[in-house]
């Protein structure tokens, strides 16, 4: 028999043959369409699951520990001041990068100059490509007519010079603070148990 308009072709039942030689036909379940909250929730959880992926990688990398062991501080003696740098400053090497990458990042955001000059940027570079993708545009420079090419690598060029001025006083800034902070940190940092075994493994033999 014909199927009704929209009704989908995988809930016709299938038929079989009984014992006595009779066709009969047994229902098929139905598919259950998508809902729209399914559909909306996978982008999203897959943009977190790929940005979790791209963080591990990064700690991975530099070689990040546990940051639960961070939290084990006293007050240190003057005894221990050095032990415990020569110790916790290799061993926590990834952590302390991990928290220059975030002060020097958010010393930039918070510095109104590196915010100006990015929106410059961005401003500048949204009308030059529109016009450096025009055929018909002619630049010319002490005589010399600059191809599209030429004037990317340029612009390119003064982008770069115009951001690392803008952005090197408090990159600086954010690296010293997360310097001093990293000492201050690693001196009050207690030992861990078996670090000082395998710093002495590794240690030079005089």
């Amino acid at each position: 028999s014909s199927l009704p308009s929209g009704f989908p072709a995988s809930a016709m039942p299938a038929p079989t043959t009984s014992s006595s030689g009779v066709s009969v036909a047994l229902p098929m379940a139905m598919e259950q369409p998508a809902t729209e909250d399914d559909t909306a929730g996978a982008p999203a959880q897959t943009r977190w699951q790929q940005a979790r992926g791209v963080w591990d990688r990064l700690e991975a990398s530099l070689g990040v520990r546990p940051w639960a062991e961070l939290t084990k501080v006293t007050r240190p003696r003057c005894s221990q001041l050095r032990p415990r740098l020569q110790q916790n400053l290799p061993l926590y090497k990834g952590n302390y990068a991990v928290l220059a990458i975030a002060t020097s990042l958010l010393f930039c955001i918070l510095s109104p100059q590196c915010i100006i000059a990015a929106a410059v940027l961005a401003v500048v570079w949204y009308f030059f490509l529109k016009r450096n993708s025009d055929p018909e545009w002619r630049t010319v420079v002490a005589g010399v007519e600059l191809n599209a090419r030429t004037r990317l690598l340029l612009l390119a060029f003064v982008s770069m010079v115009i951001f690392v001025i803008a952005v090197g006083p408090p990159l600086l800034i954010g690296v010293a603070v997360a310097a001093v902070a990293a000492l201050a940190h690693a001196s009050c940092l207690e030992a861990q148990e078996g670090s000082e075994e395998g710093l002495l493994a590794t240690a030079p033999v005089v």
